[in-house]
């Protein structure tokens, strides 16, 4: 709104104090109108806006968003699973598994020397392999009144004490996997998850694993190589480790069952029978499950029979006594003099085992 001066009435700057004309003082403007005219003189001040700028700070917005995006779906993507090679090094960098895949415990093989029971011919048969392999010496016979039929006594060889570490016989060095499968990986929790299996063989494996005897004696090792097995994997923080935590069905660690001989609790001898405390006798009035006439399952043709107060082997009568053992009702021990000479495991009525410390031998009922 234009203004004039009072007295003079000439025309006035809209700021002006005294009128340029008269000099007299100006009536100052009230404080509501000089803010109405500064706001529109301000409103209608053009802004200057850099349009490139804007342009260059929305791209780079853009591409840190993707970039974050692209990050995200990749650490939501599974993880590839081992490959044969890399199985292959996770698995000897394990020395337990690698033993307990590449060593056999069916045996006392720590004890220097052995003696075998000229009955037990599973174990001979096994010792045989093995000394035709340079692990033990020929075997010398031996005549000990608390084996039936005498013995065989077998001691090692310098090959043998390198082969044989911690009471184990040891074949070979490490594992070799040649064929590997995985499930897809899936996340539980934090941590991925994968199962699945894998062919392997033995790396550096002595040559006498792969002779016909060996394979028929030990089916379960050394035969039908690459043997298959499984396995479950967690990724940690330094790549794919062993889930200790889920079950496998046939881990090379687990590989000690199942042998074609009895599994040699007994082999440390007196220490097994130590367990006995508070026997009863085996004697009852009904006739024990073991009394009769037994043939060995490989039809040798070789007969024994346990009486109640004899053991009858190859025509040869051996005064003894049964004891049974509290801590499994299905195993006998035949004493003699006080002292555990063998035992017997009933399987069913008409299949036994019998032990002479070092191995068993299955029988059947022939009487």
């Amino acid at each position: 709104m234009a203004r004039f001066c009072v007295k003079c009435g000439s025309g006035l700057d809209p700021d002006a104090r005294f009128c340029d004309e008269c000099g007299a003082p100006v009536r100052a403007r009230p404080a509501a109108q000089a803010t109405t005219l500064a706001a529109a003189t301000t409103s209608a001040t053009p802004v200057d806006i850099n349009w490139r700028k804007v342009g260059v700070w929305s791209g780079i917005g853009a591409a840190v968003l993707l970039v974050a995006g692209g990050v995200a779906a990749f650490l939501a993507m599974p993880p590839s699973t081992p490959s044969a090679s890399e199985l292959t090094d996770l698995l000897n960098a394990d020395k337990t598994k690698v033993a307990n895949a590449t060593c056999l415990s069916d045996f006392a093989y720590g004890k220097n020397p052995v003696v075998v029971g000229g009955f037990d011919t599973n174990t001979l048969q096994w010792l045989q392999v093995l000394s035709k392999a340079g692990i033990y010496g020929p075997p010398q016979p031996v005549a000990n009144p608390f084996l039936f039929g005498g013995g065989q006594q077998f001691s090692h060889t310098p090959l043998g004490e390198k082969k044989i570490h911690d009471g184990k016989l040891c074949f070979a060095d490490g594992l070799t996997v040649s064929t590997v499968e995985f499930t897809k990986p899936v996340k539980i929790g934090e941590r991925w998850h994968t199962q699945g299996s894998y062919g392997y063989t033995y790396r550096n494996a002595d040559a006498w694993i792969q002779t016909p005897e060996a394979q028929r004696a030990e089916p379960d090792r050394f035969a039908n190589l690459p043997k298959t097995t499984f396995v479950s994997l967690v990724k940690g923080d330094h790549g794919w480790q062993f889930d200790n935590g889920m079950a496998t069905s046939d881990d090379p660690g687990l590989l000690d069952g199942m042998q074609g001989r009895v599994n040699s609790s007994a082999s440390t001898g007196g220490g097994f029978f130590s367990k006995i405390a508070n026997a009863v006798s085996g004697l009852f009035a009904a006739r024990p499950a073991y009394i009769g006439k037994w043939r060995d399952d490989d039809s040798s043709g070789t007969v024994v029979e346990f009486t109640r107060e004899n053991a009858i082997f190859d025509g040869h009568s051996t005064p003894v006594t049964y004891e049974a053992d509290h801590q499994d009702s299905k195993r006998i021990h035949l004493m003699r003099g006080g002292i555990a000479v063998a035992t017997i495991r009933l399987i069913d009525n008409d299949h036994i085992e019998f032990s002479l410390g070092f191995g068993g031998a299955r029988l059947h009922r022939v009487e």
